[in-house]
């Protein structure tokens, strides 16, 4: 039994206080003292002795959780990942997190967790925090900017669009809009463009080809492969690079020469004799001067070197190897038809079409190919794995050779194998652009090679009208490519 203990300055007697009696006391005292947030954290209630911590101060990582807006998004959407972090008995805790992406080709994954979807696939992201990971799988599709197009569209007031971006490792986004003829049917993704000049970039590449498989060089000069003609004093030192960088000196198209023959190679041959026996010059061999004929010769060339059409040429040297099969040459569209988009011009009050529109078949090699949207973003692919020496069918350094400019267009431009080779901010540096049009349809392209993305757009439609509308549809597509939206 304890032993009673006398307070001396209260004169009372009480009993000796358990440690927890005292605690109860002091607190009574500081309430009594208005110091209620120092009792709420100091002192017990209703005499209860001090809990162990609760579960939740366990600040280790046990499991994670990670949650996005959606698992299914377009290329080239960004969006920011949530993630939430438990220790083992399931209550919440903080903690530092690295991410990783199972496929970065398909999309990369920053330090704070914001995601950039990059090329259609799927990849698993992945959280970790000490030994602690979770993950989550997305699925990254084709990014239909059918929107975009239809607003260009409709801006411009043109019969139909399409557009696309490409990377060097996909196609990552693409759409059309508008009607094939005015009045008629919508155009479709498998609908066949005209792409006029762009076809030259097509034609340098495939003479690239031809230069790294060997049968021709680009110093072959014209009298090599045409001995049969008496070449003029001016052109007998043309070579193939003179003709894919338009420094031959020949004209821009031919004045007066007629072909009978519906044969595209025999009318090749004829216009062959015409330019080199009969033209004069337009420029001084060395300076730029645009030229369809000298890319209608050196399509002849490429006959002459693989003894084969051109058209057969590029099928078996390019089309065929990387997989493009939606093509034809002249006219997409017959007389009165309304399978693919019709061409049209301005009367000066609204589009007319032009029935089966097109240049002569000699013209093929420097700007006759009607081709699907997306089959010509596969060339244009292919295009910049060469300039990175990764091409399946041109080795590394012909690859580079028609990626560069060869000769000086002022304004810091240079022409080089079929492309205006200039420089935007935008692209980081260099940039390959062209032009394409026969007057009835038109096309433009903008490749950024040192960011490894290009930007296409095309219309069935001519004119200055369908150029302006054009360059709005690749502002709209290069704005979504920067921030995917």
């Amino acid at each position: 039994m304890p032993t009673p203990s006398r307070d001396a300055s209260a004169g009372s007697v009480e009993p000796t206080r358990s440690p927890l009696d005292r605690q109860h006391a002091a607190c009574r005292r500081l309430l009594a003292t208005g110091l209620a947030t120092f009792v709420m954290a100091s002192c017990g209630s209703d005499g209860a002795e001090p809990t162990a911590p609760d579960d939740a101060q366990d600040t280790a990582v046990a499991s994670i959780a990670v949650t996005a807006p959606a698992t299914t998004v377009p290329a080239r959407r960004q969006f920011d990942l949530d993630v939430v972090l438990r220790n083992a008995a399931g209550g919440s805790v903080s903690g530092r997190v690295s991410w990783s992406s199972s496929d970065e080709k398909v999309l990369t994954v920053n330090a704070s967790g914001m995601v950039t979807a990059r090329l259609p696939g799927a990849a698993t992201v992945t959280a970790t925090s000490g030994s602690a990971t979770g993950s989550l799988d997305i699925t990254v599709e084709l990014a239909d900017v059918t929107d975009f197009v239809q607003r260009a569209l409709g801006s411009a007031e043109l019969p139909a669009m399409g557009g696309a971006i490409v990377t060097i490792d996909g196609i990552v986004a693409i759409g059309v809009a508008g009607n094939r003829r005015v009045g008629g049917p919508p155009v479709t993704l498998d609908d066949q463009w005209h792409i006029g000049s762009n076809l030259k970039a097509v034609t340098g590449f495939l003479c690239g080809i031809a230069v790294d498989d060997g049968v021709i060089t680009w110093g072959t000069t014209v009298p090599t492969l045409f001995p049969e003609l008496t070449v003029k004093a001016e052109y007998r030192d043309v070579t193939l690079r003179d003709l894919c960088t338009n420094q031959s000196g020949l004209p821009t198209n031919p004045d007066g020469v007629t072909v009978t023959s519906p044969d595209p190679r025999a009318q090749r041959n004829t216009i062959a004799a015409w330019a080199f026996e009969q033209s004069d010059p337009a420029a001084s061999r060395g300076a730029y001067h645009y030229s369809n004929i000298g890319y209608a010769m050196a399509g002849a060339m490429m006959e002459r070197a693989w003894n084969t059409t051109f058209e057969d040429a590029l099928v078996t040297h390019l089309l065929d190897p990387i997989g493009v099969t939606s093509f034809g040459w002249g006219p997409q569209t017959a007389f009165g038809a309304s399978n693919n988009p019709v061409p049209h011009r301005w009367n000066g009050s609204d589009w007319q079409t032009c029935e089966a529109c097109d240049n002569p078949p000699w013209l093929s090699s420097a700007g006759r190919m009607h081709i699907r949207l997306g089959d010509w973003a596969r060339i244009v692919q292919e295009m910049l794995r060469a300039d990175q020496g990764t091409s399946s069918v041109i080795g590394a350094s012909e690859g580079q050779t028609v990626s560069s400019g060869a000769v000086d267009m002022g304004s810091g431009n240079s022409y080089g194998y079929g492309w205006r080779v200039t420089s935007r901010p935008w692209a980081n540096g260099r940039v390959w652009t062209h032009q394409g049009s026969n007057t009835n349809n038109s096309s433009v392209a903008w490749v950024a090679p040192d960011r490894d993305f290009a930007l296409l757009a095309l219309t069935n439609a001519g004119g200055g009208a369908a150029f302006a509308g054009l360059d709005q549809l690749v502002l709209r597509l290069l704005e979504y490519y920067e921030d995917g939206s």
